[in-house]
């Protein structure tokens, strides 16, 4: 889990940065959302002019990856191309070498894609294990796990200090055993906490 690990993560960062692909893996929506969030983020402030594209996996097409990544600018303006969700075995055996090739061969641009695998026959299929042989050469392939125990409770005080708020061992372990893992969920009410005691 990186973003519970701040030096993990900052080390990530400096990968990420001169990738031309990231890839998010994990069975949880929150831990994806959140690490491509930050990812992204770090990169517009990293690259001042930086050109961001969004594509929901469940519309990508090839035309449509293709068409963001450009060509090359005379300026050098980078682009971040998000694809949240994309589902590799939904792609032709064409479009997924297609997309593999433009991973490598992309100038000037970074993909950030998210696979959502909620079960181990997601992550066994021929185009999954394609796609993370292609993104391993160009760039940085993460899997995320849900934390649990300590882990789950160091989150829920990173939550609240990312809010400017602290929250004290006993109140994170109340809050992470009512909301039962469910990171959303915890997210949510750490936030309503925060506000509620001013940040």
């Amino acid at each position: 889990m990186l973003l519970g690990d701040e030096r993990k993560w900052q080390g990530f960062l400096k990968s990420a940065e001169e990738a031309s692909a990231v890839c998010f893996v994990s069975a949880d929506e929150y831990l994806l959302a959140t690490h491509a969030f930050r990812l992204t983020q770090h990169l517009q402030e990293l690259w001042e002019d930086s050109e961001i594209t969004r594509i929901a996996g469940e519309d990508f097409t090839l035309e449509e990856a293709v068409l963001a990544a450009g060509t090359i600018s005379f300026f050098a303006t980078k682009r971040i191309i998000r694809i949240d969700r994309l589902q590799p075995s939904s792609l032709s055996d064409k479009d997924m070498k297609e997309f593999c090739e433009l991973l490598h061969d992309t100038e000037n641009a970074v993909f950030i894609v998210t696979l959502l695998c909620k079960n181990k026959k997601d992550t066994t299929g021929k185009k999954f294990k394609q796609l993370e042989d292609a993104v391993k050469l160009t760039g940085c392939w993460q899997e995320l796990s849900a934390p649990g125990g300590g882990d789950l409770k160091a989150m829920a005080k990173q939550m609240a200090k990312s809010l400017g708020a602290s929250l004290e061992d006993a109140a994170a372990q109340e809050l992470t055993e009512r909301t039962g893992g469910d990171l959303y969920l915890l997210s949510n009410e750490i936030a309503k906490l925060a506000a509620g005691a001013e940040y």
